[in-house]
Protein backbone atom coordinates (compact mmCIF):
# COMPACT_ATOMS: atom_id res chain seq x y z
CA UNK A 1 0.00 0.00 0.00
CA UNK A 2 1.57 3.48 -0.50
CA UNK A 3 2.00 6.20 1.92
CA UNK A 4 -1.09 7.94 -0.31
CA UNK A 5 -3.55 5.24 0.38
CA UNK A 6 -2.50 4.80 3.86
CA UNK A 7 -3.17 8.42 4.76
CA UNK A 8 -6.54 7.85 3.12
CA UNK A 9 -7.88 4.47 5.34
CA UNK A 10 -5.52 6.54 8.80
CA UNK A 11 -8.27 9.07 7.42
CA UNK A 12 -11.66 6.77 7.31
CA UNK A 13 -10.74 5.10 10.46
CA UNK A 14 -10.28 8.65 12.19
CA UNK A 15 -13.62 9.85 10.96
CA UNK A 16 -15.25 6.71 11.92
CA UNK A 17 -14.25 7.23 15.95
CA UNK A 18 -14.91 11.01 15.77
CA UNK A 19 -18.52 10.13 14.54
CA UNK A 20 -18.72 7.14 17.06
CA UNK A 21 -17.61 9.00 19.67
CA UNK A 22 -20.31 12.33 18.61
CA UNK A 23 -22.94 9.61 18.88
CA UNK A 24 -21.93 8.37 22.12
CA UNK A 25 -22.00 11.83 23.35
CA UNK A 26 -25.27 13.01 21.65
CA UNK A 27 -26.93 10.14 23.37
CA UNK A 28 -25.03 10.52 26.67
CA UNK A 29 -27.38 14.36 26.63
CA UNK A 30 -30.69 12.76 25.83
CA UNK A 31 -30.09 10.68 28.32
CA UNK A 32 -29.85 13.40 30.79
CA UNK A 33 -32.46 15.23 29.61
CA UNK A 34 -34.53 13.05 29.49
CA UNK A 35 -33.96 12.07 33.53
CA UNK A 36 -34.73 15.43 34.08
CA UNK A 37 -37.81 15.74 32.42
CA UNK A 38 -38.76 12.74 34.58
CA UNK A 39 -37.98 14.00 37.53
CA UNK A 40 -39.64 17.46 37.27
CA UNK A 41 -42.92 15.82 36.16
CA UNK A 42 -42.96 13.95 39.41
CA UNK A 43 -42.21 17.20 41.42
CA UNK A 44 -44.62 19.47 39.58
CA UNK A 45 -47.55 17.53 41.91
CA UNK A 46 -45.15 17.54 45.08
CA UNK A 47 -42.49 20.00 45.47
CA UNK A 48 -41.90 23.98 45.42
CA UNK A 49 -40.46 26.28 42.71
CA UNK A 50 -37.23 25.90 44.90
CA UNK A 51 -37.03 21.90 44.43
CA UNK A 52 -37.84 22.48 40.66
CA UNK A 53 -34.42 24.94 40.15
CA UNK A 54 -32.69 22.37 41.92
CA UNK A 55 -33.52 19.80 39.91
CA UNK A 56 -32.93 21.77 36.78
CA UNK A 57 -29.40 22.83 38.05
CA UNK A 58 -28.36 19.28 38.37
CA UNK A 59 -29.57 18.49 34.90
CA UNK A 60 -27.77 21.26 33.74
CA UNK A 61 -24.50 20.90 35.29
CA UNK A 62 -24.30 17.12 33.98
CA UNK A 63 -24.94 18.40 29.99
CA UNK A 64 -22.59 21.18 30.85
CA UNK A 65 -19.92 18.10 31.10
CA UNK A 66 -20.97 16.00 28.61
CA UNK A 67 -21.19 19.09 26.05
CA UNK A 68 -17.45 20.00 27.42
CA UNK A 69 -16.38 16.62 26.18
CA UNK A 70 -18.15 17.55 22.83
CA UNK A 71 -16.41 20.83 22.74
CA UNK A 72 -12.78 18.82 23.54
CA UNK A 73 -13.72 16.08 20.36
CA UNK A 74 -14.90 18.77 17.86
CA UNK A 75 -11.49 20.86 18.56
CA UNK A 76 -9.87 17.45 18.48
CA UNK A 77 -11.18 17.04 15.33
CA UNK A 78 -10.50 20.38 13.93
CA UNK A 79 -6.31 19.87 14.99
CA UNK A 80 -6.93 16.83 12.97
CA UNK A 81 -7.87 18.25 10.02
CA UNK A 82 -5.13 20.59 10.05
CA UNK A 83 -2.61 17.78 10.53
CA UNK A 84 -4.33 15.94 7.92
CA UNK A 85 -4.40 19.24 5.65
CA UNK A 86 -0.94 19.96 5.96
CA UNK A 87 -0.22 16.30 5.32
CA UNK A 88 -2.16 15.66 2.07
CA UNK A 89 -0.81 18.98 1.24
CA UNK A 90 2.68 18.08 1.87
CA UNK A 91 2.07 14.66 -0.21
CA UNK A 92 0.51 16.96 -2.90
CA UNK A 93 3.71 18.97 -3.21
CA UNK A 94 6.06 15.99 -3.32
CA UNK A 95 3.93 14.12 -6.40
CA UNK A 96 3.62 17.38 -8.00
CA UNK A 97 7.60 17.67 -8.29
CA UNK A 98 8.13 14.03 -9.00
CA UNK A 99 5.42 14.75 -11.78
CA UNK A 100 7.44 17.69 -13.10
CA UNK A 101 10.55 15.84 -12.89
CA UNK A 102 9.15 13.11 -14.98
CA UNK A 103 7.57 14.78 -17.43
CA UNK A 104 10.85 16.96 -18.14
CA UNK A 105 12.84 13.56 -18.06
CA UNK A 106 10.18 12.17 -20.69
CA UNK A 107 10.49 15.23 -22.82
CA UNK A 108 14.61 15.23 -22.63
CA UNK A 109 14.22 10.99 -23.99
CA UNK A 110 11.21 12.34 -26.64
CA UNK A 111 13.76 14.69 -27.75
CA UNK A 112 17.10 12.38 -27.99
CA UNK A 113 15.35 9.37 -29.09
CA UNK A 114 12.08 9.65 -29.85
CA UNK A 115 8.30 8.96 -28.29
CA UNK A 116 8.64 5.56 -29.42
CA UNK A 117 11.54 4.42 -28.04
CA UNK A 118 11.16 2.37 -25.25
CA UNK A 119 13.35 4.28 -22.50
CA UNK A 120 10.48 7.29 -24.03
CA UNK A 121 7.22 4.85 -23.35
CA UNK A 122 8.62 3.99 -19.89
CA UNK A 123 8.46 7.61 -18.94
CA UNK A 124 5.50 8.41 -20.54
CA UNK A 125 3.70 5.62 -18.54
CA UNK A 126 5.48 7.10 -15.78
CA UNK A 127 3.98 10.73 -15.89
CA UNK A 128 0.57 9.23 -16.57
CA UNK A 129 0.65 7.81 -13.45
CA UNK A 130 2.15 10.58 -11.57
CA UNK A 131 -0.54 12.80 -13.10
CA UNK A 132 -3.20 10.28 -11.16
CA UNK A 133 -1.69 10.25 -7.81
CA UNK A 134 -1.36 14.37 -8.57
CA UNK A 135 -5.18 14.50 -9.06
CA UNK A 136 -5.76 12.10 -6.54
CA UNK A 137 -3.66 14.16 -3.62
CA UNK A 138 -5.35 17.93 -5.02
CA UNK A 139 -8.80 16.04 -4.18
CA UNK A 140 -7.79 14.78 -1.04
CA UNK A 141 -6.33 18.60 -0.11
CA UNK A 142 -10.12 19.70 -1.24
CA UNK A 143 -11.44 17.32 1.02
CA UNK A 144 -9.24 17.86 4.14
CA UNK A 145 -10.02 21.30 4.08
CA UNK A 146 -13.68 21.67 3.19
CA UNK A 147 -13.18 18.68 6.60
CA UNK A 148 -11.40 21.61 8.65
CA UNK A 149 -14.19 23.75 7.71
CA UNK A 150 -16.86 22.00 8.49
CA UNK A 151 -15.08 20.88 11.92
CA UNK A 152 -14.55 24.43 12.63
CA UNK A 153 -18.09 25.25 11.94
CA UNK A 154 -19.33 22.56 14.72
CA UNK A 155 -16.79 23.42 17.60
CA UNK A 156 -18.35 27.14 17.22
CA UNK A 157 -21.59 25.69 17.74
CA UNK A 158 -20.25 23.58 20.19
CA UNK A 159 -18.58 26.03 22.14
CA UNK A 160 -21.40 28.69 21.61
CA UNK A 161 -23.86 25.72 23.06
CA UNK A 162 -21.50 25.25 26.05
CA UNK A 163 -21.92 29.00 26.51
CA UNK A 164 -25.77 28.70 26.27
CA UNK A 165 -25.62 26.17 28.90
CA UNK A 166 -23.43 27.99 31.48
CA UNK A 167 -25.13 30.95 31.42
CA UNK A 168 -28.38 28.99 31.93
CA UNK A 169 -27.20 27.39 34.97
CA UNK A 170 -25.93 30.68 36.14
CA UNK A 171 -29.26 32.13 35.94
CA UNK A 172 -30.44 29.19 37.36
CA UNK A 173 -28.43 29.19 40.44
CA UNK A 174 -29.18 32.98 41.19
CA UNK A 175 -33.20 32.51 41.26
CA UNK A 176 -32.20 29.67 43.64
CA UNK A 177 -30.53 32.08 45.67
CA UNK A 178 -33.33 34.62 45.19
CA UNK A 179 -35.48 31.78 46.24
CA UNK A 180 -33.34 30.87 49.56
CA UNK A 181 -33.02 34.97 50.25
CA UNK A 182 -37.10 35.28 50.19
CA UNK A 183 -37.37 32.26 52.16
CA UNK A 184 -35.04 33.66 54.73
CA UNK A 185 -36.48 37.23 54.82
CA UNK A 186 -40.06 35.25 55.28
CA UNK A 187 -38.24 33.64 57.83
CA UNK A 188 -37.18 36.32 59.81
CA UNK A 189 -40.26 38.31 59.27
CA UNK A 190 -42.65 35.20 60.71
CA UNK A 191 -40.00 35.07 63.99
CA UNK A 192 -40.20 39.14 64.57
CA UNK A 193 -43.69 38.91 64.12
CA UNK A 194 -44.24 35.96 66.55
CA UNK A 195 -42.01 37.55 69.02
CA UNK A 196 -43.51 40.92 68.92
CA UNK A 197 -46.68 38.83 69.75
CA UNK A 198 -45.60 37.29 72.63
CA UNK A 199 -44.68 40.81 73.82
CA UNK A 200 -47.55 42.23 73.01
CA UNK A 201 -49.44 38.74 74.87
CA UNK A 202 -47.46 39.34 77.87
CA UNK A 203 -48.53 43.06 77.99
CA UNK A 204 -51.87 42.20 77.63
CA UNK A 205 -52.13 39.32 79.91
CA UNK A 206 -50.67 41.28 82.84
CA UNK A 207 -52.92 43.97 83.23
CA UNK A 208 -55.99 41.08 82.59
CA UNK A 209 -53.89 39.36 85.54
CA UNK A 210 -54.27 42.37 88.11
CA UNK A 211 -58.02 43.08 86.98
CA UNK A 212 -58.58 39.31 87.35
CA UNK A 213 -57.10 39.41 90.95
CA UNK A 214 -59.01 42.01 91.57
CA UNK A 215 -62.49 40.45 90.29
CA UNK A 216 -61.32 37.54 92.69
CA UNK A 217 -61.18 39.63 95.33
CA UNK A 218 -64.24 41.55 95.16
CA UNK A 219 -65.92 37.91 94.51
CA UNK A 220 -64.84 36.86 97.86
CA UNK A 221 -65.65 39.79 99.57
CA UNK A 222 -69.09 39.86 98.51
CA UNK A 223 -69.70 35.82 98.77
CA UNK A 224 -68.41 36.52 102.62
CA UNK A 225 -70.68 39.23 103.24
CA UNK A 226 -73.48 37.17 102.01
CA UNK A 227 -72.44 34.68 104.36
CA UNK A 228 -72.34 36.46 107.05
CA UNK A 229 -75.44 38.37 106.50
CA UNK A 230 -76.90 34.52 106.04
CA UNK A 231 -76.03 33.74 109.37
CA UNK A 232 -77.34 36.60 111.23
CA UNK A 233 -80.71 35.87 109.78
CA UNK A 234 -80.72 32.92 110.90
CA UNK A 235 -80.13 33.81 114.35
CA UNK A 236 -82.67 36.75 114.57
CA UNK A 237 -85.11 33.60 113.17
CA UNK A 238 -84.25 31.18 115.81
CA UNK A 239 -84.24 33.79 118.76
CA UNK A 240 -87.95 35.29 117.47
CA UNK A 241 -89.25 31.84 116.47
CA UNK A 242 -89.87 33.16 113.55
CA UNK A 243 -91.28 31.20 110.77
CA UNK A 244 -90.01 30.58 106.96
CA UNK A 245 -92.65 33.34 106.06
CA UNK A 246 -91.78 35.22 108.73
CA UNK A 247 -87.75 35.08 108.45
CA UNK A 248 -87.89 35.53 104.82
CA UNK A 249 -90.21 39.01 105.28
CA UNK A 250 -87.50 40.34 107.75
CA UNK A 251 -84.64 39.06 105.66
CA UNK A 252 -86.63 41.62 102.65
CA UNK A 253 -86.83 44.03 105.09
CA UNK A 254 -83.39 43.89 106.18
CA UNK A 255 -82.06 44.35 102.46
CA UNK A 256 -84.32 47.05 102.12
CA UNK A 257 -82.75 49.40 105.19
CA UNK A 258 -79.22 47.78 103.61
CA UNK A 259 -79.74 49.84 100.78
CA UNK A 260 -81.62 53.07 101.44
CA UNK A 261 -79.70 53.51 104.90
CA UNK A 262 -75.96 53.65 105.56
CA UNK A 263 -75.96 50.40 107.00
CA UNK A 264 -75.12 47.36 105.31
CA UNK A 265 -77.92 44.53 105.29
CA UNK A 266 -75.59 42.79 107.66
CA UNK A 267 -75.31 45.27 110.24
CA UNK A 268 -79.38 45.56 110.39
CA UNK A 269 -79.65 41.83 110.81
CA UNK A 270 -77.35 42.25 113.68
CA UNK A 271 -79.30 45.31 115.10
CA UNK A 272 -82.25 43.73 114.58
CA UNK A 273 -80.45 40.30 116.75
CA UNK A 274 -79.89 42.54 120.23
CA UNK A 275 -83.84 44.26 119.44
CA UNK A 276 -85.11 43.62 123.18
CA UNK A 277 -88.54 42.80 122.03
CA UNK A 278 -88.65 40.25 119.60
CA UNK A 279 -91.99 41.47 117.97
CA UNK A 280 -90.05 44.43 116.62
CA UNK A 281 -88.09 42.02 114.39
CA UNK A 282 -91.34 41.76 111.57
CA UNK A 283 -91.98 45.73 111.72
Amino acid sequence: MSEFADILVRFGLDSDQFTRGISQLNRQMKLIQSEFQAASAQLQGFGNATDQLKLKSDALSKQIEVQKQKVDTHKNAVQDSVAKLEKHAQTMAEVKAKLDQAKAAYEASAASVGKNAAETQRLQQEVQQLEQQYQRSAQAVENANRALENNKIKANQAQAALSNLENELEQTNQQIQQQSSVWNRASEQLQGAGQRMQEVGSQIAQPFSVAATAIGGALVFAVKKSMDFGAQMSRVGAIAGASGADLEAMRQKALELGASTSKSATEVAQGRLHCPVAGKLAA
